[in-house]
Protein backbone atom coordinates (compact mmCIF):
# COMPACT_ATOMS: atom_id res chain seq x y z
CA UNK A 1 0.00 0.00 0.00
CA UNK A 2 1.61 3.58 -0.87
CA UNK A 3 1.21 4.71 2.82
CA UNK A 4 4.79 5.75 3.25
CA UNK A 5 5.64 8.94 3.92
CA UNK A 6 7.49 10.70 0.68
CA UNK A 7 9.99 12.89 1.62
CA UNK A 8 10.42 16.62 1.26
CA UNK A 9 9.30 19.28 -0.83
CA UNK A 10 12.37 21.28 -2.61
CA UNK A 11 12.10 25.48 -2.24
CA UNK A 12 9.11 26.53 -4.47
CA UNK A 13 9.11 29.88 -6.06
CA UNK A 14 5.53 31.32 -6.28
CA UNK A 15 4.29 34.72 -7.70
CA UNK A 16 1.63 37.05 -7.69
CA UNK A 17 -0.04 39.14 -4.36
CA UNK A 18 -2.62 36.39 -3.78
CA UNK A 19 -0.69 33.38 -3.74
CA UNK A 20 2.12 35.21 -1.29
CA UNK A 21 -0.54 36.74 0.87
CA UNK A 22 -2.49 33.20 1.29
CA UNK A 23 1.14 31.30 1.77
CA UNK A 24 2.04 34.30 4.82
CA UNK A 25 -1.31 33.47 6.62
CA UNK A 26 -1.28 30.21 6.34
CA UNK A 27 2.39 30.22 8.14
CA UNK A 28 3.58 28.52 5.54
CA UNK A 29 7.60 28.97 5.35
CA UNK A 30 9.31 31.74 3.02
CA UNK A 31 13.07 31.83 2.32
CA UNK A 32 12.82 35.17 1.07
CA UNK A 33 10.12 37.85 -0.95
CA UNK A 34 11.40 39.55 -3.81
CA UNK A 35 9.45 42.69 -4.85
CA UNK A 36 9.98 45.03 -7.80
CA UNK A 37 12.41 48.03 -7.61
CA UNK A 38 10.98 49.92 -10.29
CA UNK A 39 7.26 51.48 -9.72
CA UNK A 40 6.57 48.99 -6.35
CA UNK A 41 3.40 47.30 -6.40
CA UNK A 42 0.92 49.12 -4.34
CA UNK A 43 -0.17 45.85 -2.05
CA UNK A 44 3.44 45.82 -0.49
CA UNK A 45 1.35 47.56 2.42
CA UNK A 46 -0.23 44.37 2.98
CA UNK A 47 2.67 42.06 2.67
CA UNK A 48 5.37 44.08 4.87
CA UNK A 49 3.77 43.37 8.54
CA UNK A 50 2.98 39.60 7.90
CA UNK A 51 6.39 39.35 6.56
CA UNK A 52 7.64 41.14 9.48
CA UNK A 53 5.65 39.66 12.23
CA UNK A 54 7.52 36.04 10.45
CA UNK A 55 10.84 37.15 10.43
CA UNK A 56 11.02 36.75 6.50
CA UNK A 57 13.36 38.76 4.48
CA UNK A 58 11.57 41.37 1.86
CA UNK A 59 13.70 42.59 -0.51
CA UNK A 60 14.14 44.75 -3.76
CA UNK A 61 14.73 43.09 -7.25
CA UNK A 62 15.82 44.39 -10.17
CA UNK A 63 13.43 43.20 -13.83
CA UNK A 64 16.69 41.04 -14.33
CA UNK A 65 15.84 39.28 -11.28
CA UNK A 66 12.40 38.71 -12.32
CA UNK A 67 13.42 37.87 -16.17
CA UNK A 68 16.65 35.07 -14.24
CA UNK A 69 13.58 33.68 -12.49
CA UNK A 70 11.72 32.71 -15.21
CA UNK A 71 8.95 35.30 -14.67
CA UNK A 72 9.34 37.35 -17.60
CA UNK A 73 6.56 36.12 -19.78
CA UNK A 74 4.10 35.60 -16.80
CA UNK A 75 2.09 38.35 -14.54
CA UNK A 76 3.77 38.20 -11.67
CA UNK A 77 2.56 41.41 -10.37
CA UNK A 78 5.73 42.78 -9.17
CA UNK A 79 6.43 40.22 -6.61
CA UNK A 80 7.83 36.53 -5.98
CA UNK A 81 8.95 34.51 -3.44
CA UNK A 82 11.21 31.30 -2.78
CA UNK A 83 9.61 29.07 -0.16
CA UNK A 84 11.02 26.83 2.06
CA UNK A 85 11.14 23.21 1.31
CA UNK A 86 8.15 21.29 3.26
CA UNK A 87 7.65 17.46 3.99
CA UNK A 88 5.18 15.89 1.90
CA UNK A 89 2.22 14.69 3.52
CA UNK A 90 1.50 11.14 3.03
CA UNK A 91 -1.68 8.79 2.91
CA UNK A 92 -1.57 7.74 6.03
CA UNK A 93 -1.04 11.17 7.66
CA UNK A 94 -3.42 12.30 5.72
CA UNK A 95 -6.32 9.98 6.79
CA UNK A 96 -5.46 10.19 10.46
CA UNK A 97 -7.76 13.35 10.47
CA UNK A 98 -10.73 11.62 9.31
CA UNK A 99 -11.83 13.35 6.50
CA UNK A 100 -14.55 12.97 4.64
CA UNK A 101 -14.19 14.20 1.47
CA UNK A 102 -10.72 13.89 -1.02
CA UNK A 103 -10.03 14.57 -4.56
CA UNK A 104 -7.65 11.85 -6.25
CA UNK A 105 -6.55 14.00 -9.68
CA UNK A 106 -5.98 11.40 -12.52
CA UNK A 107 -3.09 12.74 -14.56
CA UNK A 108 -4.11 16.42 -14.72
CA UNK A 109 -1.41 17.79 -16.26
CA UNK A 110 -2.22 21.66 -17.18
CA UNK A 111 -0.86 23.79 -14.09
CA UNK A 112 -3.79 26.22 -14.72
CA UNK A 113 -6.51 23.08 -14.27
CA UNK A 114 -5.01 21.94 -11.38
CA UNK A 115 -4.71 25.31 -9.58
CA UNK A 116 -8.28 26.18 -10.68
CA UNK A 117 -9.34 22.56 -9.08
CA UNK A 118 -7.58 22.88 -5.57
CA UNK A 119 -9.28 26.89 -5.68
CA UNK A 120 -12.72 24.95 -5.82
CA UNK A 121 -11.89 21.83 -3.79
CA UNK A 122 -10.81 24.82 -0.63
CA UNK A 123 -14.04 26.72 -1.33
CA UNK A 124 -16.03 23.63 -1.29
CA UNK A 125 -14.68 21.99 1.74
CA UNK A 126 -12.63 19.02 0.20
CA UNK A 127 -10.42 18.11 2.62
CA UNK A 128 -7.57 16.80 0.43
CA UNK A 129 -6.31 16.57 -2.93
CA UNK A 130 -4.64 13.50 -4.07
CA UNK A 131 -2.11 13.18 -7.29
CA UNK A 132 0.08 11.06 -8.60
CA UNK A 133 3.73 11.03 -8.33
CA UNK A 134 3.99 10.91 -12.29
CA UNK A 135 2.30 12.58 -15.18
CA UNK A 136 0.70 15.33 -12.99
CA UNK A 137 1.04 19.16 -13.19
CA UNK A 138 3.66 20.15 -10.74
CA UNK A 139 2.36 22.68 -7.94
CA UNK A 140 4.37 25.31 -9.39
CA UNK A 141 4.02 28.86 -9.66
CA UNK A 142 1.82 28.91 -12.35
CA UNK A 143 -0.44 26.17 -10.38
CA UNK A 144 -0.31 28.20 -6.82
CA UNK A 145 -1.40 31.58 -8.83
CA UNK A 146 -4.44 29.61 -10.32
CA UNK A 147 -5.27 28.20 -6.63
CA UNK A 148 -5.61 31.91 -5.46
CA UNK A 149 -3.29 30.65 -2.87
CA UNK A 150 -5.89 27.91 -1.86
CA UNK A 151 -3.20 25.61 -2.74
CA UNK A 152 -1.92 26.47 1.06
CA UNK A 153 -4.76 25.50 3.31
CA UNK A 154 -5.77 22.12 0.96
CA UNK A 155 -3.62 18.88 1.84
CA UNK A 156 -1.68 17.96 -1.41
CA UNK A 157 -0.49 14.10 -1.21
CA UNK A 158 1.12 12.60 -3.63
CA UNK A 159 1.14 8.64 -4.44
CA UNK A 160 3.04 6.40 -6.67
CA UNK A 161 0.09 4.11 -7.75
CA UNK A 162 -3.76 5.48 -7.49
CA UNK A 163 -5.50 2.18 -7.73
CA UNK A 164 -3.93 0.92 -4.53
CA UNK A 165 -4.48 4.19 -3.34
CA UNK A 166 -8.55 3.87 -4.16
CA UNK A 167 -8.46 0.46 -2.56
CA UNK A 168 -7.12 1.80 0.55
CA UNK A 169 -9.77 4.50 0.65
CA UNK A 170 -12.21 1.88 -0.16
CA UNK A 171 -10.84 -0.47 2.81
CA UNK A 172 -11.11 2.65 5.14
CA UNK A 173 -14.87 3.01 4.21
CA UNK A 174 -14.73 5.55 1.46
CA UNK A 175 -17.16 5.54 -1.48
CA UNK A 176 -15.03 6.07 -4.60
CA UNK A 177 -16.58 7.89 -7.39
CA UNK A 178 -15.66 9.20 -11.24
CA UNK A 179 -16.48 11.84 -12.93
CA UNK A 180 -16.77 10.58 -16.47
CA UNK A 181 -19.71 12.52 -19.70
CA UNK A 182 -21.07 8.99 -19.87
CA UNK A 183 -21.35 8.16 -16.45
CA UNK A 184 -24.93 7.46 -14.16
CA UNK A 185 -26.57 10.97 -13.92
CA UNK A 186 -25.98 12.69 -10.80
CA UNK A 187 -29.60 12.67 -9.41
CA UNK A 188 -31.52 14.23 -6.37
CA UNK A 189 -30.90 10.17 -4.97
CA UNK A 190 -27.24 10.41 -5.33
CA UNK A 191 -26.41 10.62 -1.80
CA UNK A 192 -22.61 11.44 -0.40
CA UNK A 193 -23.32 10.85 3.22
CA UNK A 194 -20.58 8.10 3.76
CA UNK A 195 -16.62 9.47 3.23
CA UNK A 196 -16.53 10.19 -0.45
CA UNK A 197 -13.24 10.18 -3.05
CA UNK A 198 -14.02 11.57 -6.17
CA UNK A 199 -11.88 10.57 -9.31
CA UNK A 200 -11.55 13.08 -11.85
CA UNK A 201 -9.68 12.31 -14.80
CA UNK A 202 -7.02 14.23 -17.33
CA UNK A 203 -8.46 16.92 -19.48
CA UNK A 204 -8.42 15.16 -23.09
CA UNK A 205 -8.67 11.51 -22.13
CA UNK A 206 -10.60 11.09 -18.64
CA UNK A 207 -9.88 8.55 -16.00
CA UNK A 208 -7.91 6.05 -17.55
CA UNK A 209 -9.56 2.59 -17.72
CA UNK A 210 -7.78 1.27 -14.99
CA UNK A 211 -8.73 3.91 -12.57
CA UNK A 212 -11.88 3.67 -13.65
CA UNK A 213 -12.95 -0.53 -12.95
CA UNK A 214 -11.67 0.81 -9.50
CA UNK A 215 -14.32 3.38 -8.79
CA UNK A 216 -17.78 2.08 -6.97
CA UNK A 217 -19.76 4.15 -9.30
CA UNK A 218 -19.00 6.71 -12.50
CA UNK A 219 -20.91 9.47 -12.34
CA UNK A 220 -22.17 12.38 -14.79
CA UNK A 221 -22.81 15.79 -14.47
CA UNK A 222 -26.33 16.49 -15.91
CA UNK A 223 -26.20 18.65 -18.91
CA UNK A 224 -28.34 20.26 -21.51
CA UNK A 225 -26.24 22.40 -24.59
CA UNK A 226 -25.24 20.80 -27.41
CA UNK A 227 -21.51 20.77 -26.52
CA UNK A 228 -21.37 17.55 -24.32
CA UNK A 229 -18.21 18.44 -22.59
CA UNK A 230 -17.15 20.06 -19.72
CA UNK A 231 -13.05 21.38 -18.75
CA UNK A 232 -11.98 19.51 -15.96
CA UNK A 233 -11.41 21.92 -13.41
CA UNK A 234 -15.46 23.63 -14.08
CA UNK A 235 -16.40 19.74 -13.69
CA UNK A 236 -14.70 19.37 -10.58
CA UNK A 237 -15.92 22.19 -9.56
CA UNK A 238 -19.69 21.43 -9.54
CA UNK A 239 -19.35 17.81 -8.30
CA UNK A 240 -17.56 19.54 -5.54
CA UNK A 241 -20.23 22.14 -4.79
CA UNK A 242 -22.76 19.49 -5.00
CA UNK A 243 -20.84 17.47 -2.37
CA UNK A 244 -20.75 20.07 0.04
CA UNK A 245 -24.64 21.10 -0.34
CA UNK A 246 -25.84 17.28 -0.01
CA UNK A 247 -23.06 16.81 3.18
CA UNK A 248 -24.41 20.39 4.67
CA UNK A 249 -28.11 19.10 4.14
CA UNK A 250 -27.37 15.72 5.60
CA UNK A 251 -25.73 17.46 8.69
CA UNK A 252 -28.59 19.51 9.14
CA UNK A 253 -30.90 16.90 9.32
CA UNK A 254 -28.81 14.68 11.65
CA UNK A 255 -28.30 12.00 8.71
CA UNK A 256 -24.50 12.76 8.07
Amino acid sequence: MDHKPHGHDPGQLIFGKNSILEALRSGRGFEKIYYQSVHPPRFMSEIFPLAKKAKIPVVQATPDKFKKAGLDQVAHQGIFAILSPVRILSLDDFLETNPRSVAILDEIEDPQNLGAIIRSAEVFGIEGIIIPSRHSAPLSGTAVKASAGAVFHVPVIRVTNLVQTIESLKTGGFWVYGLEADGTILSPATRFNSPVALVIGSEGKGMRPLVRTHCDDVIAIPQSGRVNSLNASVAAGILFYEVFRRQSQDLRSGSL
